[in-house]
Formats: C-alpha cells, sequence, structure tokens
C-alpha cells in the first residue's frame, strides 16, 4: 500500500491498537509517531468515554479530534465535543423497562463517567478494560436532568450469555429504528443512538477535517467495525478480528498480540518510500 494516498488512519482501541492484557505496547507508540512522521495523521475510534482513553490520546492522536462511545461523541482533545448523539427518552424508556425484567445489571455512559446499580462484580468486569468506576445511582428515576446527557447503556452479566441474548433479542424488538445493539465484548451488550456508529462518526470527521474518506485507513477487529472498514479508503482487519470484519476488508494483518498494527505500519512506510 502506498502511504502517499492516505492522509489519516483511524484505529478502533480494545482487540487492536491494545494488545489482550488492554495495554498499548511501546512498539504501537512508535509505529504511530513514525506514521504521523511520514505525513500520515492518526486518531482513535473506540466505544470508550473519555476518561477510559485519555493516557492514550497523546501517542495516539497527538493533538487530533477522536470518536468515543462509538460515534455517539466527536471530541477535541481540549474537551470540546464537536458532536454529541444520546440516546432518546423513548429509548430509555424501553431500555428502563427491560432491565427490570430481566433484572440485569446496567452501566449508563455519561460523556465524563457511568452510572449503575451498584458496583458488583459486573461493573468491577468493566474496569478491566479501564473504564472508570461507576457510581451508584438507585434506579432509572434518580438519575434525573443526567439521562439527556446518556450517550450509551451496557449490559453486564458474566455469568449468563443466554441471558444478554435474550435481552438482547426483546431490545431489537422493542426498538425498533431508535438504537443499535450489539455485542462489543465478552459478556456484555452495548445500546447506542441508531445514528451513533463509528461509520457515522468518520464521516462527520471527514467534512470536518475535510479529508476525502478514500485518504482514511480505518483498522478494527469487531462487528461494529465494519461500516468505518467500509466508509475508508482502505479498510484493515485484525487477525484477531471476526470473520465478518475479514470479509469486507482490504487487508488482514497479524494480531494484536502479535504487534499487527504497527508491524503493517512499518510495512506501509517501507513500501512507500
Amino acid at each position: 500500500m502506498d502511504l502517499r494516498n492516505y492522509k489519516l488512519l483511524i484505529t478502533d482501541i480494545d482487540g487492536t491498537a491494545l494488545d489482550s492484557r488492554h495495554e498499548l505496547q511501546p512498539e504501537t507508540i512508535k509505529a504511530f509517531q513514525a506514521l504521523r512522521e511520514f505525513g500520515v495523521l492518526t486518531t482513535i475510534a473506540t466505544g470508550k468515554i473519555y476518561p477510559s482513553v485519555d493516557y492514550l490520546i497523546e501517542p495516539l492522536c497527538d493533538g487530533m479530534t477522536f470518536m468515543l462511545g462509538h460515534g455517539a461523541i466527536v471530541q477535541n482533545r481540549d474537551g470540546k465535543v464537536l458532536q454529541q448523539r444520546g440516546l432518546s427518552p423513548e429509548a430509555l424508556r424501553v431500555i428502563s423497562k427491560v432491565s427490570e425484567k430481566h433484572s440485569c445489571d446496567f452501566g449508563a455512559y455519561l460523556p465524563n463517567g457511568i452510572l449503575a446499580r451498584e458496583f458488583n462484580r459486573n461493573m468491577q468486569y468493566l474496569t478491566e478494560y479501564w473504564e472508570p468506576k461507576a457510581e451508584e445511582v438507585a434506579g432509572w428515576p434518580d438519575l434525573g436532568d443526567r439521562l439527556k446527557d446518556v450517550v450509551k447503556v451496557l449490559f453486564v452479566n458474566c455469568d449468563s450469555d443466554l441471558v444478554l441474548e435474550r435481552v438482547a433479542d426483546e431490545l431489537n424488538q422493542k426498538l425498533g429504528g431508535l438504537a443499535v445493539v450489539q455485542f462489543s465484548i465478552p459478556h456484555v451488550v452495548e445500546v447506542t443512538n441508531i445514528k451513533a456508529t463509528k461509520e457515522n462518526g468518520l464521516r462527520f470527521l471527514s467534512e470536518y477535517l475535510g479529508i476525502a474518506p478514500e485518504e482514511m485507513i480505518a483498522v478494527g477487529d469487531g462487528p461494529n467495525d465494519v461500516g468505518m472498514l467500509n466508509f475508508a479508503g482502505h479498510g484493515v482487519a485484525m487477525g484477531n478480528a471476526k470473520p465478518e470484519l475479514k470479509a469486507v476488508a482490504d487487508e488482514v494483518v497479524g494480531t494484536n498480540d502479535e504487534n499487527g498494527l504497527a508491524s503493517a505500519i512499518y510495512q506501509w512506510i517501507d513500501d512507500s518510500k
């Protein structure tokens, strides 16, 4: 691949830029720096919120605008939110009823924190992905004015994926065109605004930065990255990616535990000299 045809690389975080221990390796940091020195900007697209990724902004974004909450939030390094697509009151009412019916633990994500009924084992599980510790609330009615700032909701059950599948099926039936329901990491179902996708976030970035889709490289590992890879001029799937992502990718590189992305970047640079 000739990097001289591209101006921006945007990458997913978990399973892509981070290894399976959710750590950013020095090789990846150096590769991103080398890519920027070559003239290609770098940034991230993640389902996480800012407190979970603040330590990644400097090495991976270097001042660039970045995407959070699966595209629900597009934000500058200085904290300015350029676009925010939260869940509608109608969608939240459905989500609340489903959570009560199935007695599921939920995490309601705000731009800068998480709210939950209690900080139990399921909420502790999210901290393994560097998510902030959830603030405890008695239930949905207690969210009050903060409901308008909910950008996504996670249902977590570390004991039964079958329960989560039932939750996902019911949410899909009742939410209709109000929200997207997806599995992103093990034991978790995520619900976001129907327009809060990585593809739509990348479309916003394309217009905001004045960079055409064909001048972008998108990298990911999960089904929620399909739209982003399809939108970009060059779509890259990690070796550990799901089959449905590999099927739409222009290129498949090594796994996240093999420094697959860093190795690919160095190869692209060598091929472009």
